[in-house]
């Protein structure tokens, strides 16, 4: 029996390690099928299957260790599909395969940029935010709050956009933007001030907006409103002063030139009042035809001329004078004042001595005044001035064209006698003694001439004495028996 039994019990243990052989095996053939199902799921992009089928393997070959790997391809696919919230969770479920803590950010800053795309600022904003110094997150946070400060103002909801871009200190659009909304009140401002006909308010307003919009010629437009209107109160110089500092302003150019006529003409009315003549004629003249400003320039120039006349100041009226064209008084007065000027510069110049020049200027005045006696005076004085020089033949010659101008005849035989005299004495230096002494002695009793005129004969016989002309000097000193040194000679020579 006991023989029998040791088979039948080692077949029986055969038979149930075959039994538990088969069922393991049957069962890692399952898994594997599993696992390789779960494969292909993967490569299906079936990943919320194959994450089920992989963590229903449990510890099976690598299955815990994959789930990591399949998460960030899904995150991968999801965010390429731009499905972010589940990539983030995805890549967030990688826990830390590869990069997927940097891919988590990655994936939520490009969920802020689809927040701005779809017009979702404040959640963008918040979003980068929370992403803090990722990609320059901070930036972004901004640019989108003043996405939608911008969106806010579209919606004319102005009050709420302004308090979102002065929270974003420091922020250059956002600056742009504020000054750009403060200059846009500050226009409507101007022109509520416009139509109120505030025209000097309005102008400032406008202008202090610079090149805004149309600003500039707004501001030039009220400025000329109000030029208009201070015209209108009486307040011309504020008009014209108001019209000038908007020189560019074209409509503005022919009214400020009447103004400026205007003006004008009512300054010189109040110089002619005053007695300032002049002034009030230099602008009258520039007025040209403006009113009857051409015919008052003459009158206030005539009336100018007269005062220097009476102050004797003849040069001067003469110049103003000739500014006058159409006036007859003025004509009469600058004719006899143009003589009396001449004849002023006439008597200058004879005073100076000019007498030549004086002459001629006399002569010219023809018959005015004693011009005549005048000519004959200067000529008189020239000659003697002439004289005084030993110009003897000018003088006479001017002299004997006088007639019987005060003493001309006897200053004629005068200086006849005279330049006789003078060329005696010239021959008498110069040792032409013979000349000389003939030239004394018709001279007769002029001066010293007798005198003269022996000497110099007994100096010619003393010149033949050292050329052995001894009797030709003898002849000449019987001509002049009376000399005091004749006789000591004559018996020298005759050898007494």
């Amino acid at each position: 029996m006991k023989k029998k039994l040791v088979p039948i019990i080692t077949l029986s243990v055969l038979a149930l390690a075959l039994i538990i052989f088969i069922i393991i095996g049957v069962g890692n053939y399952q898994r594997l099928k599993a696992y390789k199902d779960a494969e292909a799921l993967v490569s299906a992009k079936k990943f919320d299957e194959a994450i089920a089928a992989f963590k229903e393997l449990g510890d099976f070959r690598d299955s815990a260790t994959k789930l990591p790997e399949i998460y960030y391809s899904q995150a991968k696919h999801l965010l390429s599909q731009k499905d972010y919230d589940g990539a983030i969770l995805a890549y967030e479920n990688a826990g830390e395969f590869k990069d997927a803590a940097d891919k988590v950010l990655e994936a939520k800053y490009m969920r802020a940029e689809q927040m701005v795309l779809e017009e979702q600022f404040m959640e963008a904003a918040n979003e980068f935010t929370m992403l803090g110094e990722y990609k320059g997150s901070m930036d972004r946070a901004k640019d989108a709050m003043f996405l939608y400060a911008k969106k806010l103002l579209a919606e004319n909801k102005t009050d709420d956009a302004k308090e979102i871009l002065k929270s974003l200190e420091q922020y250059q659009p956002a600056l742009n933007l504020i000054a750009e909304l403060n200059k846009e009140e500050s226009y409507k401002a101007a022109v509520a001030l416009l139509d109120k006909n505030e025209y000097k308010a309005a102008a400032e307003a406008f202008l202090a907006l610079g090149d805004y919009e149309d600003a500039k010629q707004k501001g030039e437009s009220a400025l000329y409103l109000l030029a208009t209107s201070l015209r209108d109160k009486g307040a011309l110089d504020a008009a014209i002063a108001v019209l000038e500092s908007i020189p560019d302003y074209d409509v503005a150019q022919n009214l400020l030139q009447t103004w400026r006529a205007e003006q004008a003409y009512a300054k010189a009315q109040s110089l002619l009042q005053e007695r300032k003549f002049e002034e009030a004629a230099e602008i009258f003249a520039a007025l040209g035809d403006y009113e009857s400003a051409t015919t008052l320039a003459e009158n206030a120039y005539l009336s100018h001329a007269k005062s220097l006349i009476a102050e004797y100041k003849l040069e001067e009226a003469l110049t103003t004078l000739h500014k006058i064209n159409q006036n007859s008084e003025a004509k009469t007065l600058l004719a006899a004042l143009e003589k009396q000027v001449a004849y002023q510069k006439a008597m200058e110049l004879q005073k100076a001595k000019y007498f030549d020049e004086a002459a001629k200027a006399f002569t010219a005045l023809g018959n005015y005044q004693d011009a005549v006696v005048q000519v004959q005076q200067s000529r008189y004085l020239q000659a003697k001035d002439l004289a005084r020089q030993g110009k003897y033949k000018e003088a006479i010659a001017i002299l004997e064209n006088l007639e019987s101008y005060l003493d001309s005849n006897e200053l004629t035989s005068n200086y006849y006698l005279e330049d006789s005299y003078q060329k005696a004495l010239q021959l008498y230096s110069n040792k032409s003694y013979l000349r000389a002494a003939e030239a004394f002695k018709v001279l007769e009793k002029y001066k010293d001439a007798a005198a003269y005129s022996q000497k110099s004969y007994f100096e010619y016989a003393k010149e033949l004495v050292a050329q052995n002309r001894q009797k030709d000097a003898i002849e000449i000193l019987k001509l002049i028996p009376d000399y005091k040194d004749t006789q000591a000679l004559l018996n020298t020579l005759q050898g007494k």
